[in-house]
């Protein structure tokens, strides 16, 4: 967890890590989200046997009835359909740092879906791709305005913190590099 005041460079320093090495990046901001913008939308799914698609049949109403009742009686699971975005990151091979930006500033329930990704590097019966590196940033707890939700003790006793500290000659070399 990359710990530091707005505009210090929290989520500039690992997307420009991933784009100068060619690899993805996902940044997922905490504030404004839902818990189903990061786990899914759950969809109600049906296994539907087709066979009466093959079934010889004269009368379409036949056909109509045959097909409601495979409906009706079809076992119903549900699944969770991730944003585009996010998807990418539990594909085979998909290679990329998966940032989760604004921890603080997320629910409390978003927390508890990133905090899936983090520890488990899944949701549900997705897994993350092997080659994905995730992080996450917030600004300082405590004190800063922008950190709206504390971390859980059990959030705070598993993650691995790094402080960004603004030091004003390395951030006017940087600006005037970046113009």
């Amino acid at each position: 967890c990359v710990v530091g005041e707005s505009g210090i460079g929290k989520s500039m320093i690992p997307e420009t890590y991933a784009n100068e090495n060619g690899i993805g990046f996902i940044n997922l901001k905490g504030s404004g989200l839902l818990p189903e913008d990061v786990r899914g939308f759950g969809t109600m799914r049906r296994d539907v046997n087709m066979q009466w698609l093959r079934a010889p049949s004269a009368d379409a109403s036949d056909r109509l009835a045959s097909a409601v009742e495979a409906y009706v009686k079809a076992p119903v699971h549900y699944a969770f359909n991730l944003m585009p975005q996010l998807a990418q990151a539990f594909e085979p091979g998909w290679k990329g740092i998966l940032f989760l930006d604004e921890f603080a500033q997320a629910s409390r329930e978003v927390q508890d879906v990133y905090f899936q990704l983090i520890y488990d590097r899944r949701i549900d019966e997705k897994v993350l791709s092997d080659d994905v590196i995730v992080m996450t940033a917030m600004n300082p707890p405590g004190l800063s305005e922008y950190a709206l939700n504390p971390l859980t003790k059990a959030a705070e006793d598993r993650l691995e913190f790094y402080v960004y500290k603004p030091v004003y000659t390395e951030w006017c070399t940087w600006a005037e590099s970046y113009g």
